[in-house]
């Protein structure tokens, strides 16, 4: 890691210099900005570069760690300083995807040039000298015939698309947990491909994730705030409500996919793939959805049903199901949290989940970047999946 460093510091050397050929440069301090907190291989990298640069280029070259939302302010902080050279950026591929997804008020492609490729992370896989496998092969194998015999401890992100790529390699099935925050950051397209690419086999939430995807489908607004433009409609108010009573009136979910009334949503791609949801409501519901258990005590019973064959659980975006399906989780089936509060990660385990990895995140973009790396050519689909926009009577 050392040598790549120090071959792409002088290559980031050479770059500005020829930016800067006809004027003196530079001639003041230089700032690399770090989209990490300190302590990270990319941090490390990055103090490497600023100790090797400063000899060829005379002048002090500083590391500011700038972390959150997956490295977006960083990078918008690099997009909004001059473009005079003295103020770059480090990062990976997952640093630099928001202005893709989103919104942001930066571009990835008109705002920053590439300078050189430091360095190749592969994914290293270990496991102790007594388990029964020599190599990946001999893995999966093992796997497949003990099923919930092995737990994955994973780090970040890129580990976790490695996680669920071997439950759905072995067989085993992937719980997915999720809160409505899915929806109203815009990540439900994400969450269909997913359903869709065989990735999500149970999903437990409660009344609020499907109402609102039900009401993004039919309505391309969520909690009435259009989702394609992020501002409200008028009447908007009234949406999940109208969602909910066309649902009752076609009896389930099911039955409002079958009769044309639900056309889209990661309700209907779970229903499309003979998936089974687990919809476990509180005293605070709209409505409810006809599917949703009102009874605390059989909506647990039914979730527990459906725990035979898990090996792989991944929660997202909500306290108060991720809690409840720890309870009743085995401590054998690995398990990550991902919520944007950090409260969220560390209270389950707190509460006896001690198998749990946490990734405090956006979660609109750890889906955006999941599907992304799991989904062949998502980019295009995600492009081509717009909310509607419309009433539905």
């Amino acid at each position: 890691m050392l040598r790549i460093a120090v071959a792409a510091a002088l290559v980031v050397t050479a770059a500005i210099a020829g930016v800067h050929a006809q004027q003196p440069f530079p001639s003041r301090q230089i700032t690399l900005v770090v989209p990490f907190p300190p302590g990270g291989s990319t941090d490390a990298i990055a103090r490497i570069m600023a100790d090797r640069m400063r000899g060829p280029l005379g002048q002090p070259v500083v590391t500011e760690n700038v972390g959150g939302a997956g490295g977006s302010i960083a990078v918008g902080r690099v997009a909004r300083a001059q473009p005079d050279g003295y103020t770059i950026d480090i990062g990976q591929w997952d640093t630099h995807v928001g202005s893709i997804i989103y919104k942001l008020n930066y571009d990835l492609q008109k705002d920053f040039d590439p300078i050189g490729l430091l360095s190749v992370n592969p994914q290293l896989m270990v496991a102790k000298k007594n388990l029964p496998a020599n190599n990946l092969k001999d893995l999966v194998a093992w796997m497949k015939a003990n099923p919930g015999k092995i737990t994955f401890v994973n780090q970040n992100a890129a580990a976790q698309v490695t996680g669920l790529l071997f439950e759905q390699a072995t067989g085993q099935k992937v719980l997915w947990v999720g809160g409505p925050a899915i929806v109203h950051t815009g990540a439900a397209p994400a969450m269909v491909e997913l359903v869709n690419a065989g990735y999500v086999d149970v999903l437990f939430a409660g009344n609020a994730l499907a109402t609102h995807d039900i009401e993004a489908a039919m309505y391309g607004t969520s909690l009435g705030v259009d989702l394609a433009r992020g501002s409200g409609v008028e009447h908007g108010h009234e949406h999940h409500i109208r969602a909910i009573n066309a649902v009752r009136k076609a009896g389930s979910i099911a039955g409002a996919v079958q009769q044309g009334i639900l056309t889209d949503g990661i309700m209907h791609a779970l229903v499309q793939a003979g998936k089974p949801f687990v919809l476990v409501g509180s005293v605070r519901d709209d409505g409810p959805l006809p599917d949703v258990y009102a009874d605390v005590i059989e909506g647990q019973r039914a979730m527990r049903a459906e725990l035979s064959g898990v090996g792989f659980a991944i929660m997202v975006a909500t306290m108060l199901h991720s809690v409840a399906t720890g309870n009743i989780l085995p401590a054998s089936i690995p398990l990550v949290c991902v919520d944007i509060n950090q409260a969220t990660v560390t209270k389950l385990a707190d509460r006896g989940s001690a198998q749990a990895q946490g990734i405090v995140t956006d979660i609109g973009l750890f889906l955006e970047q999941l599907a992304f790396e799991l989904v062949p050519d998502y980019r295009g689909l995600a492009r081509r999946r717009q909310p509607k926009v419309g009433h539905h009577r």
